[in-house]
């Protein structure tokens, strides 16, 4: 959540380059609601802090269709996200496109 757009994409891109074929790429990443989407109010609350500080530093918040494009755009795919205990952190479960 801390990179741009560019810088994720060029990370991934090397990672994807670095890596056998059959790899399996773990992301602790936060996957927020899209504009209009429900979510639980503690979820909403500790995004939208954390919103504040990524524009700050250049990062960002991300959707499940923000990831799923950056994703593709260095060469994965998204296989699943899984909810974790906390509010801020999904793990994203990707693999090679």
């Amino acid at each position: 959540h801390d990179w741009s757009n560019e810088d994720c994409i060029k990370i991934l891109k090397s990672l994807h380059e670095a890596s056998s074929k059959d790899v399996k790429m773990v992301l602790a990443e936060a996957v927020v609601p899209n504009p209009g989407e429900n979510s639980p109010s503690h979820i909403n609350h500790a995004c939208a802090g954390l919103d504040i500080l990524m524009l700050l530093i250049g990062g960002r918040e991300r959707t499940k269709s923000d990831w799923e494009y950056l994703l593709s755009q260095g060469g994965w795919k998204c296989s699943r996200i899984e909810i974790t205990d906390s509010p801020l952190y999904h793990l994203v479960i990707c693999e090679k496109a």
